[in-house]
Order: C-alpha cells, then structure tokens, then sequence
C-alpha cells in the first residue's frame, strides 16, 4: 500500500547514527529480538484470528464482499493488548481506561528499550531528547462514540494521536521535539527519517523513535474488505504467486538512536549503524493506494548513491512486500531498476517480515529494520 507522503530533502549521514536500544511487542508472542528470532525461524506464519475479547467478530463476517461485512478474521495479534500498571507510570486507574493501549504500550515498550540499552533515561543529560511516534489507528477512541457518557476529561488527550510522542516526553521529561506522524504504512519510516536528520543537523544526539498499531476495531477490517485488499487465503504471501491481499496485523516498537560517538563514549551497545534515510512521494497521475515503480527506483537508486554504498556488498533486501498482486510486482520492479542489473555477480536475496507476522500497517518499517536488527 502506498501512501501520501512528505516530500523532503534525502538525509544522509556516513554511518554515524548507531541504533542503541530496542522494545517490542509483534504476533508470535515476540517481546524481543531473541523472541523475534525465533518468529522468523518458523516454516509458518504466526496468523491467528480475531479472538472475541476484541469484538463479536462472527456478526460481522461473510464470506463474499458484502456491504457491512468483513471477509477475513484473519490478523497478526499481540498478547495482552490492555494489559497495563497505571501506578507505574504515574496516572489512575480511571485515567488510563481513558488511554488508547497504543499509547499505553508505547509506555512500556519504551521502557524496555531504555533496559535494553541499559540506559538510565533519567540522567541523559540536558533532557533535550526528541521523540517521533508512528501512528495512525484511532479504533480505540470510537469505541466510546457508542456511548458517549464513557467519555470524561482524559479522553482527549488519552486518544488523539498526538499525545502519542507527548506522553513519553512528559513521562521521561524530555525537552526536544515531540511529534506523532501518521503517514499511513509508511508512519514509521517517515518517523525514523525524522530522527536521523534531527541527529544528522545536531538538533540532538538522542532520540526515541516509535511506531504503534493495534487492531481494536471491525471497521478498518469492513473497509479494507469493501476495497478487497484483504487475503481471502489468510496469509501474506510476499513475492509468492499465491498472494490474493494482506493480513492485518499489530504491534508495538521502539528504538534508541544517538551519535555512535556518543554511544562508544558512554559503552552503549551498537545494534547497528545507520547509513542514510530518504522520503519522497508518488505525485500525480498513479492511483492513490497503489505504488509507482519509477519513484520508489529513483529514491533508492538517489540514496544508494548518495551514501556510497556499493551494490556489490548488499547482502539482503528487506522490503515491504504486502502480498498483494499490484504492490509487489511494482515493488520488485523497482528494486531491480534501482539496483542497476551487471553491477552484482550474485543473485541479491530481497523478502519481507509481513510474511511472518502480517503487514502491522504504520509500524511497518520499524518491522522490517526489526528483522534486520
């Protein structure tokens, strides 16, 4: 799936942004790497079906494309998505019934990656950390629309999307900027592109970088039906003559980003080093939904160049591989192009995590520098 994006200047760096902390929660059961691993070990997917604690999904499935109903229960699911100690994190009960899980699960996640690195978030010094938050889900927030006596004061700030990255600054006192981008699958990403430029222009040298989504309504399920861009086989099946559509899936993710100077100074671990990010978008004349070959070949062919990577080196391609029948061909048409066929002696593996977990929609990105990670 395509989406609107920002259109920007590429920002680039020489391997100087080093990746220092990780949190998760993806379907599978994957509260880390380790756990992620093992996900990806499997000869099968870890597609389950929406369980009735989310919603009577049973009045709302057919089979056909039908007009109000959904054709596939299928979804990547986490464990425990309204699992959540309030105390902690030092709000009331009453107050966090008010809070999307996303946002709730951004809290903790977070946390860990902070545990990960081993880093006290408390004694970074001069708290300017910025935070970029991934999102674009709002399920939760209609459910109250159903009953609006439900609704009280910490509604607003509980589920706009905005609060997202807010609530994390406001948690760890973070004084950088604090920004939730919702630019549909591509939220993540855009988010991540964010953080390495506000490294890259020293408007910092630590930064939180997220994405969330939790499936907690039917009515993206009807709507994605309606569309027919849902698999009526249940699965992902990327770059595979058998796609027929994406699974819906959720999840949660943080990383920690700073200067590898930084890093080394304070013996944090390095994950890994970021060499370069890009953002552009379709324009005109190419559905809205769908994607268009020659733009995603020009961007990764501008950013390649641009971060003096030799093709010759590349040993693996994650890439976004939906598992729809328009998408990947372009997809795999653009990384061909992009890549300069003659330039490489073997052949360059290319895949795609939704083949695993689902396509987590906004966290999307962040999924896929996951399986790399």
């Amino acid at each position: 799936m395509n989406t609107s994006k920002t259109a920007e200047k590429l920002s680039l760096s020489t391997g100087d942004i080093a990746i220092v902390g990780y949190g998760c929660r993806l379907p599978g059961n994957a509260s880390s790497l380790d756990d992620l691993w093992g996900v990806l070990g499997r000869p099968h997917d870890v597609i389950n079906t929406i369980g009735n604690e989310r919603w009577v999904h049973d009045r709302l499935y057919h089979p056909e494309q039908v007009s109000g109903f959904t054709y596939s229960n299928a979804a990547g699911m986490i464990n425990d998505v309204y699992s959540f100690d309030p105390s902690f994190f030092g709000m009331s009960p009453r107050e966090a019934i008010q809070i999307d899980p996303q946002h709730r699960l951004l809290l903790q996640v977070t946390w860990e990656a902070f545990e990960n690195a081993g880093i006290n978030p408390y004694k970074l010094p001069d708290r300017n950390v910025d935070v970029y938050v991934g999102i674009s889900a709002t399920d939760y927030g209609t459910m109250f629309h159903h009953d609006t006596a439900m609704i009280d004061a910490h509604f607003m700030p509980g589920n706009a999307l905005s609060f997202a990255a807010n609530r994390l600054s406001y948690f760890y006192d973070f004084h950088g900027e604090s920004l939730a981008i919702d630019t549909a699958c591509s939220s993540s990403m855009v988010a991540l592109h964010k953080a390495a430029q506000a490294i890259e222009n020293e408007q910092t040298d630590f930064v939180v970088v997220s994405g969330a989504h939790a499936l907690l309504s039917p009515s993206p399920f009807v709507a994605f039906s309606r569309a027919g861009m849902l698999s009526h086989k249940g699965h992902c099946f990327c770059f595979d003559n058998r796609a027929d559509g994406y699974v819906r899936s959720e999840g949660i993710i943080t990383l920690l980003l700073t200067t590898r100077r930084k890093a080394e100074e304070n013996n944090w671990p390095i994950m890994a080093l970021l060499k370069g990010t890009g953002v552009n978008t379709d324009g005109y004349r190419s559905s809205l939904l769908s994607p268009k070959s020659d733009r995603q070949s020009e961007l990764m062919a501008t950013l390649s160049d641009s971060c003096q990577a030799d093709i010759k080196n590349y040993v693996y391609f994650e890439a976004h591989g939906t598992g729809t029948p328009v998408g990947d061909p372009a997809e795999c048409n653009a990384i061909h192009n992009a890549l300069q066929p003659g330039k490489r002696n073997d052949p360059l593996p290319i895949g795609s995590i939704k083949s695993h977990i689902g396509h987590t929609e906004p966290l999307s990105g962040l999924a896929g520098i996951s399986k790399v990670l």
